[in-house]
């Protein structure tokens, strides 16, 4: 198909103990022409534009951006598009959710286990994230030594992040509920979901597909939660998808 021009824009929106660098893995393999901007999580979890590094590139009277989340920046990728409805011109949200923990008949992480993960985090930040390093691949890479490879790297980019900030997303993921806000996203959004997450279960993506009047859900079938890794090719596949749906070709 080549490599059309497309005159839009892609906003990355990292997840928990990342920074943009998550994305490198599935930028380079997008094979599109289009401007790329990156927004850090921690950046976005205020909901006035001064702390709101989002919504500051969304009051810059754009149009046609696509917006593309990972794991908690799915939720500030919700979250900024419901603020600025008119700003955005579909969603990309990648092992996302709208809602964290699980409520009465709404399926989600157990919030025991999010308070736990908290406590944990205040002991040791350093064991807290090996865990979630793991739990996120869980099933996505098949031999220890690629699992203990890949966790090891993901620390280490990890610890260089603030405390403070790390902390906050935590806090970020076990309160913020965007469940009714969906209705009102009458954009295109396409989820991409791993049938095996770990860290969010896959009937949180679902929910969104049932809620969002304009919703698409793909399900990658023993995909973990950490595609960005696992599965790039499949990701950037996805992404470009989107851009040559969203983006008229010249």
């Amino acid at each position: 198909m080549g490599n059309p021009l497309n005159p839009g824009k892609l906003i990355f929106i990292s997840g928990w103990a990342t920074d943009s660098s998550c994305w490198d893995p599935v930028i380079k393999k997008i094979n599109r022409t289009v401007s790329c901007r990156h927004v850090n999580w921690w950046e976005c979890l205020n909901d006035t534009v001064e702390e709101n590094a989002l919504l500051q590139i969304l009051e810059q009277k754009t149009s046609d951006a696509i917006v593309v989340g990972w794991s908690l920046g799915t939720l500030a990728a919700l979250e900024g598009t419901a603020s600025r409805p008119d700003h955005v011109k579909a969603l990309v949200l990648i092992s996302g959710t709208a809602r964290m923990t699980s409520q009465g008949n709404y399926s989600g992480v157990d919030p025991r286990a999010l308070r736990a993960m908290r406590a944990r985090f205040k002991r040791s930040s350093r064991q807290a994230i090996e865990e979630f390093a793991r739990l996120s691949i869980d099933g996505g890479l098949d031999s220890w030594p690629e699992t203990d490879e890949f966790t090891d790297t993901f620390v280490k980019q990890a610890e260089y992040l603030n405390r403070d900030h790390l902390a906050a997303g935590l806090q970020y993921l076990q309160e913020k509920d965007l469940r009714r806000v969906l209705p009102e996203i009458g954009i295109p959004v396409r989820l991409l979901h791993g049938a095996g997450d770990r860290i969010i279960p896959v009937d949180c993506a679902r929910y969104m597909q049932r809620s969002l009047p304009e919703a698409m859900l793909e399900e990658v079938q023993g995909g973990s939660h950490a595609l960005l890794y696992t599965a790039p090719f499949h990701v950037a596949g996805f992404i470009r998808d989107a851009i040559d749906a969203n983006f008229d070709s010249q």
